[in-house]
């Protein structure tokens, strides 16, 4: 079987998020031959065979894809490409299109949603009130050529894949109200991967009163200001916890916590096998984010062990709504996160928290060759394991 992973972004595949070279590995595991299709230019760095193309155009012609042979194409298309989805299925291949997305798209639907991204990007007052005013305008008059156009994307697929559970039932939820309830059954959960060191080795069952956030801390969505106001409320009030910060722009945006606070540890940028070994000596992930498509670092903290704290949103709700892995606010406040933060330290103090049981469950989930085989067996394949790759 030969699987083709698409990058249509203008970015280098290196240093987006979600890492195809993990999509790569599961795959091979399976037995299946791997080609990633990619703009030339963004294959720098990426170790693996690539098919490039110069112009997206090309990517909507069906002989493309007759020509590169595959038998399964999957695609990040952030719920768009619709083209490129019918050519791919024209050519005979079977196609699993993964949105990178929570879903709450439409103005109409998710009003307060759609304007916090759009307006919170903006870097300033003039672009905010651009962004706001085209968010009215997508509201008013475009909202129901959005829907066709969200549900004409949907069908093109064989298989629309969500990384978050929550983003699966809203996104249910949203094709049913905009008219094309036969749609359904079409949206899965397919979590993103996690490198294989995540699920390998053992599980440190004691762990220190310790949380950790790891994040790009110069984004507006990853909230840098909401964790900055929660660690000060937790430690106003006397908590021993310690929370060590981990990202980019940690030392700019942190620093300043740490000189005030020997209990707040700012170690910016790490390599990924450092972050993996910090995040194992922790009891918790700790995610302020205004949004999520699918956290990955909370698949990362599951699979060795750790649980979840986080504000609110729909995916991070929807991982924690059962109480074993976590917990999220009751808003996006620092209160109401503190206390959040604080009722998990008390749920590991009482033993409420299994971490071998919680790795042992979401490894299952989160590796590489557990996500690839999701991707086949809801596409109705199988990969052969007697395959020389």
């Amino acid at each position: 079987m030969r699987i083709a992973l698409v990058w249509n972004a203008p970015f280098r595949l290196v240093d987006f998020t979600v890492r195809y070279e993990l999509y790569v590995e599961g795959f091979r595991g399976l037995g299946a031959d791997v080609i990633t299709v990619c703009r030339a230019g963004t294959e720098e760095g990426y170790p693996h065979p690539v098919r490039c193309f110069l112009e997206e155009r090309e990517l909507a012609d069906p002989a493309f894809w007759r020509d590169l042979g595959c038998q399964v194409v999957m695609i990040i298309t952030w719920h768009r490409m619709t083209e490129i989805l019918v050519a791919i299925r024209t050519a005979g291949a079977r196609v699993l299109a993964n949105c990178e997305s929570d879903t709450q798209h439409s103005p109409r639907l998710h009003p307060w949603a759609t304007f916090q991204f759009m307006t919170y990007l903006q870097p300033s007052w003039r672009g905010k009130l651009g962004a706001a005013k085209y968010w009215l305008q997508r509201s008013l008059y475009r909202a129901g050529a959005e829907h066709r156009a969200l549900s004409e994307n949907t069908a093109a697929a064989d298989v629309l894949s969500l990384a978050g559970q929550g983003a699966v039932e809203e996104f249910r939820c949203t094709i049913s109200r905009i008219g094309s309830p036969e749609l359904r059954e079409r949206i899965a959960w397919v979590p993103y991967p996690v490198p294989e060191m995540f699920c390998l080795g053992a599980v440190k069952p004691n762990r220190a009163d310790r949380v950790i956030a790891v994040g790009r801390w110069d984004s507006p969505q990853k909230n840098p200001g909401l964790l900055d106001a929660t660690i000060r409320r937790l430690h106003a009030t006397g908590e021993q916890t310690e929370i060590l910060i981990v990202g980019r722009a940690a030392e700019k945006r942190f620093a300043h916590l740490a000189r005030r606070n020997p209990r707040v540890q700012v170690l910016g940028i790490q390599p990924r096998e450092r972050v993996g070994e910090l995040m194992a000596e922790c009891r918790a992930v700790l995610i302020p984010s205004r949004w999520e498509s699918g956290p990955i670092v909370a698949n990362e903290m599951l699979a060795l062990g750790g649980t979840v704290v986080g504000t609110p949103i729909l995916n991070l709700r929807a991982l924690t709504v059962d109480g074993q892995f976590g917990r999220v606010s009751r808003s996006h406040a620092a209160g109401a996160l503190a206390n959040a933060v604080r009722e998990e330290m008390a749920a590991w103090d009482r033993g409420e928290r299994d971490p071998m049981a919680i790795a042992a469950h979401w490894r299952e989930l989160v590796s590489p060759a557990a996500v690839a085989g999701r991707m086949l067996n809801l596409l109705g394949l199988h990969a052969s394991h007697t395959q020389v790759v």
